[in-house]
């Protein structure tokens, strides 16, 4: 069974999407500076906001990551498959040391629950990466005996 191609537009989607993900992120963080200018929130409880908007911003870069490499992957995939490929994964394993090292450098909410699931999914993501390179590898072997 042939595989449906998707229409043009769609690859456009991930890059407005991906574009459009940090901007929304940082609309909020500028709404903070009218509450802090107000006056609305203890110390403490100012501190953990600040942490979570932090995390939020990193979220939407991390998003905005992903959707450029679906466009990038979307138009250039047939023709680029393994150096995307290479790519996506040299992309995953940065990013998940990114995330292993970000409590070092910036303090993390109190409650970093997203923190792990980020933590999860990327594994995840890599294991399946290698996985299926693993099984592309064999299958290749196996054609040129």
């Amino acid at each position: 069974m042939k595989k449906k191609k998707l229409p043009q537009w769609f690859g456009l989607l991930y890059l407005v999407v991906g574009i459009l993900g940090p901007f929304s992120v940082w609309a909020d963080f500028r709404q903070m500076e009218k509450y802090y200018a107000m006056g609305m929130f203890s110390p403490e409880r100012w501190a953990e906001i600040v942490a979570q908007q932090n995390y939020s911003m990193v979220n939407g870069i991390l998003l905005f990551f992903v959707f450029l490499f679906q466009f990038a992957h979307f138009y250039w995939g047939e023709d680029h498959k393994k150096q995307l490929n290479l790519l996506g994964t040299v992309s995953l394993f940065a990013a998940l040391t990114a995330l292993i090292l970000l409590p070092r450098v910036m303090p993390l909410p109190q409650s970093n629950t997203v923190w792990v699931l980020d933590l999860v999914g990327l594994c995840v993501a890599i294991i399946y990466v290698l996985y299926k390179f693993f099984e592309n590898k064999h299958q290749e072997e196996e054609y040129y005996e």
